[in-house]
This record gives structure tokens, sequence and C-alpha cells, in this order.
């Protein structure tokens, strides 16, 4: 064109063209132009041969040149960003399966070089990236690259088998140059067939032999997700096996129904199978407890008869005849129950080593109340039948019929073999080797244990107990002698005229019927008289009390039920100070023959002889008498006298 300061336009034959355009600007590009303005020689003019085929349009409008006899547009033009494309997607799973993809696979931009990025999910940027829970309950997470996992979250179990939901997203795919573009994610969902599940654990359950047992499964036992979808009910054993013949299975109404026996008594584990249309399964299983009959009386004097099974027979009051029937039967007995007779008691027999039929066949007697303990009880051989009776226990009495007494015993464990109890007394709950019986036939001259009740045979015993030992020992048909040595011992005589020995320590000694001695030792000890019943002298006899020593303690016990005559309340001495007097001979006959005395225990302090004088003032004594000899005729007041209810 030239060069130097004096070049023109028209020295160098370029016309001189007025361009009219703007001020540099941002025109829409990354950088900025002069945007042709209104008068510019430039719109409407050249050519596009010199334009990339992408760019449509400028300023200058369509269809002209943008080169005309070599000139060339004074202004730029602005690259134009086109619109990413997205495009709807379709995904398919089953209701409990998660599915992964990426919505940005089959997205296009007519900008090849732009790079494709999800913006926002469900029109939310801030979503991108994050777990999300849609409102269908499903969870979804959407990256900003297109990856996305979708859990349906247990949304669509109600969906049966070839049953289907749908459910979608959106997203917002963006290119590199703000461009945005919006698609939907439309997601099918199979339905498959769920195994029913346990909703509510069945109970156990307890019918009663002979009894008709009802039971229908809940509804709601069993539950099935699958919309529609029906269960089917079976019941077998826990094993598989088929339910024992007394028992019916319903399976329309769910219901277990029948009528167990004896044989049945005993414990079955039932399992209940639930089936859908699919044979896809869930089972539960219960106990089905049968439990043996249980019989109870009434306050009237009832007859009672049990099964082959174990049964427990509880006659309440009055005089009841009760029947175990076969079978471990427990017969249960409180204070003031009244005599009831058991006819077919199964005892525990002689020997540490019953037989199993024995064992299947052993009864118990239960005790319940207070005094009903083993250092309290009394057996008496009364001809074939066994008497059960406490001291000081009144109005409670079993008879067991054809029972020999040798038969009866608690015996521990042994190896296999569990405990086995005749008696259980108050308190107890399992057997205790609490009491000892000798054999009809034996004759030993000390008991078995410790500490222990021991009951004698029949036979003229003279059998010791043990040094520092508190023993029980009940004579029982013969002339027994019975030492109870050192310790705090109870020794009865039962029948016959029997010689009792207490030796040291506080000692109850009871004679029973007979003419006894009975030699207390040193210490307190108590001279013991009550017969459960009022006065007889039969049934007392005369005792010798050989060594009273009120200096030690020792005390004379009247019970109120032998003695009825008396009304002192209970304690010690007398009361009603006029129930009790010591006389001498001369005064003594004197008040006997002419009824002088309305004492009711008198005393003759010369012979030491000791009366009941049952009638009080009248002459003579009643049906009182003498009952005991004081040997050297100790002196005696009331307070040498214990008076018991």
């Amino acid at each position: 064109i030239g060069t130097g300061s004096d070049i023109t336009f028209a020295s160098a034959g370029i016309t001189n063209i007025n361009q009219v355009i703007a001020a540099l600007a941002d025109n829409g590009g990354a950088t900025q132009t002069h945007a042709l303005v209104a008068g510019s020689a430039a719109i409407n003019a050249g050519n596009n041969a010199l334009v990339p085929a992408d760019v449509t349009t400028d300023q200058r409008g369509t269809g002209f040149d943008r080169i005309s006899r070599g000139t060339v547009d004074i202004g730029a033009y602005e690259v134009q960003n086109n619109n990413p494309i997205a495009t709807n997607d379709s995904v398919t799973t089953n209701e409990n399966n998660a599915v992964n993809g990426n919505v940005l696979t089959n997205d296009s931009d007519l900008d090849t070089s732009d790079v494709l990025t999800v913006s926002a999910v469900n029109g939310n940027a801030a979503d991108v990236g994050n777990q999300i829970t849609l409102l269908s309950g499903a969870l979804l997470t959407l990256n900003a690259d297109g990856t996305f996992a979708y859990n349906p979250n247990a949304q669509f179990e109600s969906l049966a088998a070839g049953a289907t939901a749908n459910d979608s997203f959106t997203y917002t795919a963006s290119d590199n140059y703000g461009g945005t573009s919006t698609a939907t994610v439309n997601l099918t969902i199979n339905g498959v067939n769920d195994a029913p599940t346990l909703a509510n654990a069945l109970p156990d359950k307890t019918t009663i032999e002979n009894s008709l047992f009802n039971f229908t499964v809940p509804a709601n036992t069993f539950a099935d997700v699958d919309a529609g979808d029906t269960l089917t009910y079976t019941a077998t054993l826990d094993n598989g096996n088929p339910l024992p013949s007394w028992l019916s299975f319903n399976a329309t109404t769910r219901t277990f129904s029948g009528t167990p026996t004896a044989a049945n008594v005993g414990n079955i584990n039932i399992k209940v199978t639930a089936t859908d249309t699919g044979n896809a399964k869930v089972s539960d299983i219960f106990k089905l407890s049968v439990t043996p009959l249980n019989l109870t009386g009434t306050p009237n004097s009832d007859t009672l008869v049990g099964t082959a099974s174990n049964n427990i027979i509880d006659g309440l009051a009055s005089n009841d005849i009760l029947t175990g029937g076969g079978g471990q039967d427990k017969f249960v007995f409180r204070p003031g129950d009244g005599t009831d007779t058991i006819t077919d008691f199964g005892g525990v027999g002689t020997g540490s080593n019953p037989s199993a039929a024995v064992i299947a066949n052993v009864d118990t007697l239960q005790f319940i109340g207070s005094g009903l303990t083993a250092k309290n009880l009394q057996l008496t051989q009364n001809g074939n039948n066994l008497e059960v009776t406490f001291e000081d226990t009144s109005n409670t009495k079993v008879i067991l019929q054809n029972f020999q007494l040798q038969n009866l015993d608690n015996l521990p464990a042994s190896g296999t073999r569990p405990a086995l109890a005749n008696i259980l007394f108050d308190g107890q709950t399992s057997p205790t080797d609490s009491f000892d019986v000798i054999d009809a036939n034996a004759n030993p001259t000390s008991i078995v244990t410790t500490n222990t009740v021991t009951f004698l045979n029949n036979l003229n015993n003279n059998i010791a107990g043990f040094d520092n030992s508190n023993d029980v020992i009940n004579g029982q048909g013969g002339n027994d002698r019975i030492d109870g040595k050192s310790g705090n011992d109870h020794l009865r005589g039962g029948t016959g005229n029997d010689t009792l020995i207490g030796g040291a320590g506080n000692d109850t000694l009871v004679g029973g019927t007979g003419n006894d001695i009975l030699t207390g030792g040193t210490g307190a000890d108590r001279f013991l008289y009550n017969t459960s019943a009022a006065f007889a002298t039969s049934a007392v006899g005369v005792d010798t009390i050989t060594d009273f020593n009120r200096s030690q303690g020792d005390k004379i016990v009247l019970d109120k039920t032998t003695f009825s005559a008396i009304s002192s309340t209970p304690g010690n001495g007398f009361s009603n100070a006029g129930e009790f007097k010591s006389i001498g001979f001369d005064l003594f006959q004197l008040t006997i023959l002419e009824g002088i005395s309305s004492a009711k225990i008198v005393y003759d302090a010369v012979n030491g002889r000791l009366f009941y004088n049952e009638n009080g003032i009248l002459p003579g004594f009643g049906s009182g008498g003498q009952f005991a000899t004081l040997t050297g005729a100790p002196s005696l007041n009331a307070n040498d006298f214990i008076i018991q209810a």
C-alpha cells in the first residue's frame, strides 16, 4: 500500500469506507468484537466463502456474499453454541433387584467437541451424586457422569409374579457452554413370587387328657406380600411324621381338634406349614402338652377316680375316697382336710433299686400347710391299712388301703433313675430323703441316718440314735426300747409298752398307747400327751416319768384336743389357776371320792400319780383317769405344765 507518513487512502488507491461499527464489546463469544450498526457498508455485502460451514448467520443477515470485488467484511462473527439432545431412557428390573446404567449413553450434541454432564435430577442440582428417595420409595443415585444406581428398596414386593409397576425420574444434560436438555428415565419393575413369612409365632398349647382339644391357627400367623396370593396349610410333627391318630387338622379352617387319652399324656411338637401359589413355604412349630387329668373335690365327701396317667387329685375337705387309677399320681392334703382314703396307693417299696414297673406307678402324698413336716409325721399300721397323721395337727388323716409301712419311702436319684417320693412335706417341691422306714422283718440296733426321721416296724425293737444328732424315732406296735442319745431328739413309742430314753439334750418324749417308761435325761425335756382325740385311758395308758426335773426345765405338755375339759389358754402354766391341784394322799382320796375339787389336773403329791379329772367337782374322774406316775413324787406346780391348742 505504501510507507511513510504521507500515504493516504487516496494515494494508495484505497477507498475510504465508513465502517459504521460499535465499540468493542462482548457480543456473545469469548473475544470482544465490534458490532455492525445501521448504515454500515458491510451489512448485506460480501460472500460466505471464508465463513466456516457451521456458522449459519451473522449480523448482516443471510444470503449475501461475504467477499465482493476483493473486499472483506470489516466486522467479526460470533460462533453459535448448540444445545445437547437428551433422549428418554427405558430400564427394566425385578422388584428385588437393583439396576445400574448411564443416562448419557444415548444423548448427543451437534457440537461434537462438547462434553455432556448431568446437572440436575428431577430438577434439583443438589441431588446430583447423592442418594435420593423417589416418590415411589425407591432409592436413586445419579452421578454427574451419567452413571446411576436404582434400588427398588422393597417398595414393589406386593407385585405378584407376572405383574409390573412403573417408576421414573428426570435428569438434565448440560454441555460445556451452558446448553441444557432434559429427558425422562422410565423404569419397569417386574414382580416375582415372594415366599410367605411368619408374622406371629404360634403359642404353645396345653390340653388335658380325656378333654376335647380345639385350636385354630390365627389368620395373621403367616403373611404374603404378593397381592392376590393365597396360602394353603398343612400340619405334621416337627420331624415330618404324621400327626398322632387322636389329632386331626382341617387345612381349610386351619383347625386342630381331637381328644387325647391317658396314653397320649406328654409333649409333642407340631409344625404348621403355609405354602403360596408359587410353592414357596414357611413353617412354625408349637408345643402341645397333654397333661394328666386333675381331679378336685368339693367341701363335701367325694369319690374321685383318676386315669392311667399321672393325675393330681385333691379331695379338699371332708372324708373322701380317692383312686389314682395307675400312673404316678399325686394326692394333695392340707390341715383340716378330714380323713381321706386312698384305695390304690403305689409305694416305692423296699430296697434301693425298684423295678421299672414299680417306678411307673409310684404315687406321692403332697402335704401343704404348717406343721405337716417330716418331724411331725406319724405312721400307724392298722391291720392291712397304713394311717398317716401328724403330731399336733387334728382332723388330718390319710388311710392307705392294703398298704404296708415298709413300702413307704423316699429315694434320691441314682444313675439314670430319677428321685422318687412317696411323701412331699410342706414346702417341698422335689423328692427329699427325709425319712427312713425299717423293713418289717429287720431288727437293727441303730438308725440309718443322722438328723433324720426313722419309723420302726412292729417288732420289739431295741434301737439307738446317734450322739450329737437330732433324731426323730417312731416306734410302732412292739414293745420298743428307743435311746435317742445326745442331741435334741423326738421319740415316740407308738403302741406297746415302750421305754424311751432322751439322753443329753432337750428331748420330746411321746409314750403313745401303752404303759411306757419315759426318761428325759439331762436337758429341758418335754413329756407330751396328745392322741389327736378326746382322752381315753386305752389310748394313753399310764406312763412312768422317771426323772422329771424342774431345775433342768422339764415340762409336761397337755394338748387340749385330748384334755378337752381344760379351759386355760395355750401357753406356759394354767391361766385358770383352779384347773391344777396338788394334794396329799388322804385328802386326795377324799377329794376324788366326794368330788370336792374342781381341778382338771390333779397330782397325788405323796405317790407321784397324775390324773385327768374330766368331770371336775363331780365324784370320780368322768372319762378321765390316771395317765402318769412321776418317780420319786417330785413336787409339781402349775408352771410345770404347758397347755397347747
